[in-house]
């Protein structure tokens, strides 16, 4: 797959300062997306999706200078990680992630499920059972998802492009895909796969912007009131509208 890295920058000031902070995402529908709904394209091609979006609106109402530049996921969270101004979004905020960033969110909320075939008639009580250690599970390389089901050992294969493993599973290569909801219906539309959720990993999580620690709180904090305003005015309820049939 070709991968291409691009920067958008919509230059603004904040408080005087002539900052540029550069936020790192993946080919990620329907959080982050080219407009053309490829995992690759020109450096021209727009980015979009419900968490673009909403990032996007939020740092001009606070008019601070931002660009997006896309990569893998991998890359992409080191990224925002070991260099400073950076962030990397949309990511799950967790427990062993939680002390490496300042957090800008909820951004989208994102339940975690084991994607199957509509033919598949597995059956599993819970993360325990071990069918699961026999399975052929995909999920996304370095992901929160992947990493949760290798804690509870779980074996994960670990796949950089959700297009490949919507593919495997439609072709038989893999027997579940650790995924979350939206993005497990989103694939699974454009391989046309007949696919079902076969069950539960975790309920209630969120996607977040995860800042360098060396970000200023004060910038943090202004983005997350702002964020929490445009909740309240019903700007984010209209950009999740804007992408429900896709």
């Amino acid at each position: 797959m070709r991968k291409w890295i691009f920067i958008v920058t919509i230059l603004f000031s904040w408080i005087g300062q002539a900052q540029t902070y550069i936020l790192n995402t993946e080919i990620n529908p329907p959080f982050s997306m080219r407009k053309n709904q490829k995992t690759f394209g020109n450096p021209n091609d727009p980015l979009m999706g419900i968490s673009v979006d909403i990032i996007g609106i939020l740092f001009k109402r606070v008019k601070i200078s931002f660009g997006f530049r896309v990569d893998a996921w991998g890359k992409s969270y080191e990224r925002a990680l070991r260099r400073e101004k950076q962030g990397v979004f949309p990511t799950t905020r967790t427990i062993a992630r939680e002390e490496k960033f300042h957090w800008v969110g909820p951004l989208v909320a994102a339940d975690w499920y084991f994607i199957g075939r509509k033919d598949n008639n597995l059956k599993f009580k819970d993360l325990k059972d071990p069918i699961l250690k026999t399975l052929k599970i995909e999920s996304l390389k370095q992901g929160a998802i992947a990493n949760y089901l290798k804690s509870m050992g779980i074996p994960v294969i670990e796949e950089n492009d959700p297009f490949k493993s919507a593919q495997k599973l439609k072709n038989k290569v893999i027997d579940l895909w650790a995924i979350e909801g939206q993005q497990g219906h989103y694939w699974s539309k454009k391989v046309h796969l007949k696919a079902k959720r076969i069950g539960v990993i975790k309920r209630h999580r969120f996607l977040y912007l995860a800042f360098n620690k060396k970000v200023s709180k004060d910038l943090v904090r202004i983005l997350n009131e702002e964020l929490g305003r445009m909740r309240r005015d019903g700007t984010v309820r209209d950009i999740f509208r804007k992408y429900h049939n896709l």
